[in-house]
């Protein structure tokens, strides 16, 4: 009987240990594909109440933008060069801007929904 309870909190503390390794660093945003020397989560738009949020972008030409779907429902990142494809709840999407300009973008399953990228 000893063995058998050494033996379940063993195994209790390995599964407490990799879940401890699998979640450290997350905090909801996830970060992207960050140039050297930049700031996580620095050009990232969330989806939430069927919104960009950011709605308006600004960055430099060579960075990423990424968006993460945080409602129910699917949304879509759409616009001139770049789809996203469906993003479920949790979805992420990243799209590096290689030229300047601005870059209006919507949501293909709601076009009210409206963002803009400007890139300098």
């Amino acid at each position: 009987m000893n063995g058998m309870r050494m033996n379940k909190m063993y195994l209790l503390l390995i599964v407490m240990l990799a879940v401890l390794i699998l979640t450290s660093g997350c905090g909801g945003k996830q970060p992207g594909n960050e140039q050297p020397g930049s700031t996580p989560d620095k050009n990232v738009v969330i989806i939430e109440k069927s919104k960009f949020q950011p709605a308006t972008l600004t960055i430099h030409k060579g960075e990423t933008v990424t968006w993460v779907n945080e409602d129910q429902a699917p949304h879509t990142a759409t616009g001139k060069g770049f789809n996203s494809g469906n993003l479920a709840k949790g979805g992420v999407f990243k799209h590096t801007f290689t030229e300047s300009g601005t870059f209006d973008y919507i949501c293909t399953y709601h076009p009210s929904m409206k963002g803009q990228v400007v890139v300098k």
